[in-house]
């Protein structure tokens, strides 16, 4: 009798597998279907709360898993949109390593006299240097003027930088500046027309000495700085006009006219 019987069972049909494959899925589309039901009677609240409340209830795992699984079209018609990525500022470069170069015009208040200077700025510690051009303004301000201001004022004493950012107008449109620094491994870098803040050091470097000579000219109109027959570094120099009482005088309020134009900036 018990040969019969394991003959017996051993003659019970099999179900086949795709048979079981459809059941499997029939089971997960009814249980997909049941958790969108209670997500949707729950007022559409969120996937991990629903999750949780699963969890709390003892619910089987492919249950907890299609919960997690759950795209609701209402719920992504309806969410609030993605929000934009946070603004990354550019970290500032190490010393000496890269700098910016830009022009300035200026005009005496008293004599009516236009001056062009070239300022050079350091992005890592804000040493800045720059030159009163010889000439007529209009004339001065040429490739081979920036050149020799670079080559004499800046490259003598803190080296060749690894990078130069410019405004990519006027004298830095020349194929020159380009060979220039390509044959000395140095990158130029003409800033896009829109992204002027990229040279902001340079720029308010500028306007800072604007306002300072504004604020100079008139009670000194005949200091050193305004006469234009020889080129005049923008150091100390400025202010040798022959007094110590005078040189004491247009130190302060070189100083406030610089404080100022900050604020003004800020």
């Amino acid at each position: 009798e018990q040969a019969l019987h394991n003959e017996e069972i051993e003659e019970e049909p099999q179900p086949p597998p795709e048979a079981e494959n459809a059941e499997q899925q029939q089971r997960r589309r009814d249980i997909q279907r049941k958790v969108m039901h209670l997500h949707r009677v729950t007022g559409h609240g969120s996937v991990a709360s629903l999750v949780h409340a699963l969890k709390a209830r003892g619910a089987a795992e492919d249950v907890i898993q299609a919960a997690r699984d759950l795209q609701c079209p209402t719920c992504q018609e309806h969410r609030r949109p993605a929000p934009r990525r946070h603004a990354t500022l550019e970290t500032l470069p190490r010393k000496w390593e890269r700098i910016q170069i830009d022009r300035g015009d200026w005009t005496h208040p008293v004599h009516r006299h236009k001056l062009r200077f070239v300022m050079i700025i350091d992005e890592g510690s804000r040493f800045r240097a720059g030159r009163v051009l010889s000439g007529p303004a209009r004339r001065a301000g040429t490739w081979e003027d920036i050149q020799k201001v670079y080559e004499q004022i800046w490259l003598p004493t803190h080296g060749a930088p690894a990078a130069v950012r410019v405004d990519p107008a006027g004298p830095w449109m020349s194929h020159k500046a380009d060979d220039y620094f390509a044959e000395r491994g140095i990158q130029l870098d003409p800033i896009p027309a829109e992204a002027h803040w990229q040279i902001g050091a340079v720029e308010r470097a500028v306007r800072n000495l604007k306002s300072v000579l504004e604020a100079l000219a008139p009670e000194f109109p005949d200091m050193r700085m305004f006469e234009t027959t020889d080129e005049k570094p923008l150091n100390n120099d400025v202010f040798e006009d022959g007094g110590f009482g005078q040189n004491i005088r247009a130190m302060c309020l070189a100083e406030k006219a610089f404080i100022d134009e900050q604020a003004r900036q800020r």
